[in-house]
């Protein structure tokens, strides 16, 4: 695989991967075999200036499930409105 981070500045916190599998992988004794030329894209965003959330995912790939069904897909995912959870609590005393 060939892989590229992305790193902020100022937290260095990754921001940004892109991966591709540049030779066929072979898992589980050969029953599952991804292509090269797959591929994966992942990026995050700073929220609320506090805590680093998914923004978006993009995952390509072509795979053979053993050695005899032919896979290919891709998954664009994305993520957004992210809100701050808030809730409010109240102590209630009993008799």
């Amino acid at each position: 695989m060939q892989a590229s981070i992305w790193i902020e500045q100022d937290t260095y916190h990754w921001v940004k991967v892109e991966a591709e599998v540049l030779h066929t992988i072979s898992a589980g004794f050969g029953l599952l075999r991804i292509a090269s030329g797959s591929s994966l894209h992942f990026e995050q965003i700073r929220v609320n200036h506090e805590i680093w959330l998914p923004s978006n995912m993009i995952v390509r790939f072509q795979a053979r499930l053993a050695l005899l069904k032919a896979l290919r897909g891709e998954y664009d995912i994305r993520y957004s409105n992210y809100r701050k959870f808030q809730s409010d609590s109240k102590i209630i005393v009993g008799p």
